[in-house]
């Protein structure tokens, strides 16, 4: 299962929308949820031979206390009571702090709604990407009389079965105490017989 789990967040609504479905992976898991913050310094490579701070020191001291009161505020919510929680506050680029972040292996899964395209093709840990405005719909579906279901497609390569176990992992942990299902897919290219394959 799943025990460290990896939500950045921006200070926006859309990105707190992966805070229930990171809380209920590590309430099923027994995990603990990690809030990032990158708050970026903008740099200015115009006209001179060496990249420049658009923003003072101080104002990027001020970003990063808010960011700090900001997590505090987010650990404290009481969607993610009993959870063991951790916040960190860095300076940088988010995707690429992130992927750092992912390949110092110290999480197993990041959940998120932003940032998506460059963690979806370069993380080297498991990422769950929700969508928009869908994470409520995900946690309700939960249930008895319609099962959580993950498609999975596959082609028939070992590397698309390396998605299988997570995959079941994370439909365990979200549909607990319920049952989850797999949905397994592999999309065939049918061959159009030529007119002498028909009619030797």
């Amino acid at each position: 299962m799943f025990q460290r789990i990896l939500v950045p967040l921006d200070g926006s609504a859309r990105a707190e929308e992966a805070l229930p479905v990171a809380a209920r992976i590590a309430r099923a898991s027994g995990g603990s949820v990690h809030l990032l913050q990158v708050v970026s310094s903008p740099i200015d490579y115009g006209g001179g031979l060496a990249a420049a701070p658009l923003l003072s020191e101080q104002v990027i001291e001020s970003e990063v206390s808010t960011a700090t009161d900001y997590l505090k505020t987010v650990a404290a919510c009481p969607g993610l009571s009993g959870i063991r929680i951790s916040t960190e506050v860095a300076c940088g680029l988010p995707p690429q702090y992130i992927l750092a972040v992912a390949r110092s292996g110290e999480v197993d899964l990041i959940v998120l709604c932003s940032v998506a395209h460059t963690l979806a093709h370069e993380s080297t840990v498991h990422t769950l990407i929700l969508r928009e405005s869908k994470s409520a719909s995900l946690l309700s579906s939960s249930d008895a009389a319609r099962p959580l279901c993950t498609l999975v497609p596959l082609d028939g390569s070992a590397l698309s079965e390396t998605a299988l176990i997570p995959a079941a992992r994370l439909v365990a942990a979200l549909a607990a105490p319920a049952q989850g299902a797999l949905r397994l897919a592999q999309v065939v290219k049918l061959v159009q017989a030529t007119t002498d394959e028909c009619y030797p």
